[in-house]
């Protein structure tokens, strides 16, 4: 008869013990495996059994698991598995399953898994119950690599990922995902601990959970260092080398988060280190996931401290939007221009930097989703949810802002990066020269051997022979003739923007790679501007650098590291809707850290220029901000509950087509 469980498991225990001493017992299979399989579902443990009922509990999963060698794991094992998962929907937690689950063989477990998510009569709000109790029994102890709870969540996720449920991953991921991490700490629970944080997280194409856990990861590796130090186990060196292979893979997958990664590289230094080919042969080619993870979406609703800026959400690759926007709202005379000039329809790209300006600006919030700028800026040639270059973007939203403001120049925010240039060729035969001059919103400065900016600029304005297939028409010889091309500014822009160019193609191999040279910069740059065939020499201090994270020209992450107005000086890491603050020496130094972080486009403003007053937001704009963020709240809320429309997987997924740069989602 049912009795109290302090008594039962006691009893449970004893007559477990006393029947593999005596086999004899368990001659009639048919009989005791259903008695034994409801004594043990009797039992109700909503928490985490006592450490003195657990060798119980242990001894009668044993007892259970001679029970189906005996039936040779057939239709009375089926009942039995098949009542034990029908009790963990009714149930509130039944910790003792953990240890009968546990003992069942792979195989057992896959048909299981099968019946479980092909049932009519088990729904998705079921299947889901069932994942997050798996996961939740994690915490059950366990050495066995081929025996444990870690085989069901594997087999789960892996049917869930091939019918596309993508909801119910994604939810248990950022439920589960950090108090799972934490069962590193306990010496039973690591193996099927990494084993289901690498399953769900390596094929996963969004970094929000990974994220989440990178705050955990230093203290974790640094006691798991300290006890392997004191263990010398083998066990404890392959977790280690295990655990650095998965953090390395997340790393190379979602590059571009040095105030994440640096703690962690700085716990796994002396770790197994490996190469990108094994890298990516761990990755596979296997993803899934969705366009944008909504939960994403959960920094709007979040404060921000006074003393940061806000940032913009990712809306799925937009990246390169996001830090080049960051970066240009770091250009005192930019964003004055853009809150000055008369209100503009939402629709315009004017309008649109209006907007995001006046939202950066008021905003409370962590972050703002800037869908409608996303949607108004981004060039029509560039698909959506794809990765593309930031430095094409710049230039396309600087064009259409000049032809927005055609018929009123003095309103146009992009006259303050304008420059003017003039090309002299000049014949070394007979000494004709022709000048052509042309306006400029930004230097390509081709990087080839230079190992400082300032050294980029001179080898820009530095004399070219034109010789060879190079050779100048001369009007006034009327044939080619050798002769040199000197460049020279006529007139300084108020802002200067550098574009280093570190994407190169190959016209043998027809390929396209990164060049990942170091260049230096310093905190101000002196330009020479010729006027009156006088040179001067103007002062620019730098404001803004957005960095390219990445060795791949198709891929990669984009982030910026700029001073806005009003923060007296201080440097922040600007990494889409992260803000955190740094400094312009961390920012100078980042590639010596993360080598694949390289400097790409560099903002500077005329340092007499530098201390510009702030611009308020218009009232008007100011309400239409405060209204619209109201609706993004709600339809932030409204894409949470029902989950985002759209996604890909499981197969393999190409990389972005990056433009005629680099590619960063």
């Amino acid at each position: 008869q049912p009795q109290p469980q302090p008594l039962a498991v006691e009893v449970l225990g004893a007559a477990s013990e006393l029947c593999q001493s005596h086999p004899t017992v368990l001659a009639t299979v048919d009989l005791a495996l259903p008695a034994v399989s409801q004594w043990f579902l009797h039992m109700q443990y909503t928490e985490y059994p006592p450490s003195a009922d657990v060798p119980y509990i242990n001894q009668c999963a044993r007892l259970l698991q001679q029970l189906w060698q005996r039936d040779h794991f057939g239709p009375g094992t089926t009942r039995c598995l098949l009542t034990a998962c029908t009790h963990m929907l009714s149930s509130p937690a039944s910790f003792q399953l953990a240890a009968v689950l546990g003992r069942v063989p792979l195989q057992v477990v896959q048909r299981a898994v099968h019946h479980l998510t092909h049932s009519p009569e088990i729904q998705d709000e079921e299947l889901e119950k069932i994942l997050y109790k798996l996961i939740l029994w994690l915490r059950w102890p366990n050495k066995d690599p081929d025996l444990g709870i870690h085989q069901w969540v594997k087999e789960l996720v892996l049917v869930l990922r091939g019918s596309q449920k993508y909801d119910i991953l994604i939810k248990q991921l950022h439920l589960q995902a950090v108090r799972t991490f934490q069962l590193l700490l306990l010496e039973d629970c690591r193996l099927g601990a990494l084993t289901v944080i690498a399953e769900m997280l390596l094929q996963y194409d969004s970094p929000e959970v990974f994220h989440s856990i990178c705050s955990e990861a230093p203290g974790v590796l640094r006691y798991l260092r300290q006890c392997a130090i004191q263990h010398k186990t083998a066990e404890l060196d392959r977790l280690l080398t295990n655990l650095s292979l998965f953090f390395q893979c997340m790393m190379f997958k979602f590059p571009g988060y040095p105030e994440l990664y640096g703690p962690i590289l700085a716990e796994t230094h002396g770790l197994y280190r490996a190469t990108d080919a094994e890298i990516r042969q761990a990755l596979g080619s296997m993803r899934w996931g969705r366009r944008y993870d909504p939960h994403s979406l959960n920094v709007l609703e979040e404060l921000r401290p006074e003393s940061l800026p806000a940032g913009l959400v990712n809306l799925g690759n937009t990246c390169y939007i996001n830090s080049i926007v960051q970066s240009l709202m770091c250009v005192p005379a930019f964003r004055n221009h853009v809150l000055k000039a008369p209100l503009a329809a939402r629709d315009s790209v004017l309008g649109a930097f209006q907007f995001v300006c006046a939202a950066l600006t008021q905003t409370k919030r962590r972050a703002i989703s800037p869908e409608n700028f996303v949607s108004t800026c981004r060039p029509e040639w560039f698909p959506e949810g794809s990765q593309q270059d930031c430095a094409e973007f710049l230039k396309y939203t600087l064009d259409c802002l000049e032809r927005c403001c055609a018929g009123a120049k003095d309103q146009d925010p992009s006259a303050v990066f304008r420059g003017q240039q003039v090309s002299t060729c000049r014949c070394n035969q007979c000494g004709h020269e022709s000048s052509v001059a042309e306006n400029f919103n930004d230097l390509s400065l081709a990087i080839g051997d230079f190992g400082s900016v300032t050294e980029l600029m001179g080898g820009y304005l530095q004399p070219q022979p034109l010789v060879g297939e190079d050779q100048y028409h001369c009007d006034r010889c009327q044939q080619k003739t050798d002769g040199t091309k000197t460049l020279r500014i006529t007139q300084a822009p108020d802002s200067l923007v550098l574009t280093l160019m570190r994407f190169s193609y190959n016209q043998e191999t027809k390929s396209h790679s990164k060049l990942l040279g170091q260049v230096s910069f310093k905190s101000s740059i002196e330009v020479p501007v010729w006027r009156h065939n006088e040179e001067q020499l103007v002062n620019y201090t730098l404001v803004a650098v957005t960095v390219h994270s990445g060795s791949s020209v198709h891929g990669g992450h984009y982030y910026t590291c700029g001073m806005p107005m009003a923060s007296n000086g201080q440097w922040f890491l600007f990494n889409d809707s992260r803000v955190s603050e740094t400094t312009l020496a961390q920012t100078q130094q980042l590639q010596q850290t993360f080598a694949k972080d390289t400097a790409y486009v560099l903002f500077y403003v005329r340092s007499d220029q530098l201390e510009l007053p702030r611009s308020a937001v218009p009232a008007a704009l100011a309400e239409l901000v405060d209204s619209e963020h109201a609706r993004a709240f709600e339809r932030a809320r409204a894409k949470r509950a029902v989950g985002p429309s759209r996604g890909f997987g499981p197969g393999p997924r190409g990389p972005g087509t990056g433009g005629s740069g680099g590619g960063g989602g």
